[in-house]
């Protein structure tokens, strides 16, 4: 009728007998159902283990701030409240799981990087026994982890999308001396720190939006 949308019925494909056509449609749709579940499942493991690995990282990043400042010498906290150019937003942006979820998996990319370069800084500022590197080395796997684990998440939310990689990386620490550098580092592991204090309560409410199929 005029005004009315309708659907069209599936068409049996030419060559396919009559008798078999309902048995590749119900195929079909079971291998479809089964991919929606699967992936479901998928989702709802990995997110909780980001969120557990999240909150870990939260303690630990408070930890390496204290470790870091103690081990520059004549050196203050209040120093890692300095500007510094092109660290990054510690804001979620978004309104929907989905989209909160790409803008801290970006942001952890971006932050891999820079705590890449606080970490080739603080080798040659340290003595190779101070514990302040392996705790470097240690948030910094745990920061890849965690964007790797939400690289699943994020294609069951947005099957039909690319997962957006982050447009820039600092290819070194913009810092020209020895105290810039000092400077740069801690206001990085603040911010970063910073940072996953928001991540965690947004995984945590993302995990039950998720399993009502809020997306």
């Amino acid at each position: 009728m005029p005004g009315h949308s309708h659907c069209l019925p599936l068409q049996r494909p030419k060559g396919l007998p009559v008798l078999v056509f309902p048995f590749v449609l119900v195929a079909i749709l079971v291998e479809t159902s089964r991919a929606a579940t699967s992936c479901s499942s998928r989702e709802g493991i990995a997110l909780n283990k980001t969120t557990k690995l999240a909150r870990l990282m939260r303690k630990e990043s408070g930890e390496l701030q204290k470790l870091y400042i103690s081990s520059q010498g004549d050196f203050y906290e209040s120093f890692c409240q300095m500007p510094i150019d092109n660290i990054p937003d510690t804001t979620i942006t978004g309104q929907t799981p989905s989209e909160k979820l790409q803008s801290i998996y970006t942001t952890l990319k971006v932050f891999y990087l820079h705590l890449a370069a606080v970490e080739d800084q603080q080798i040659y500022l340290q003595e190779p026994s101070n514990p302040l590197l392996d705790k470097l080395r240690m948030v910094k796997a745990h920061t890849y982890n965690m964007a790797e684990n939400m690289k699943p998440i994020l294609q069951c939310l947005q099957p039909n999308e690319p997962i957006s990689e982050p447009s820039w990386a600092p290819t070194q620490a913009p810092a020209r001396n020895v105290f810039q550098q000092k400077v740069y580092g801690c206001v990085v592991l603040t911010q970063y720190k910073e940072f996953l204090l928001q991540v965690v309560p947004e995984l945590k409410a993302m995990i039950s939006k998720v399993k009502n199929g809020h997306k």
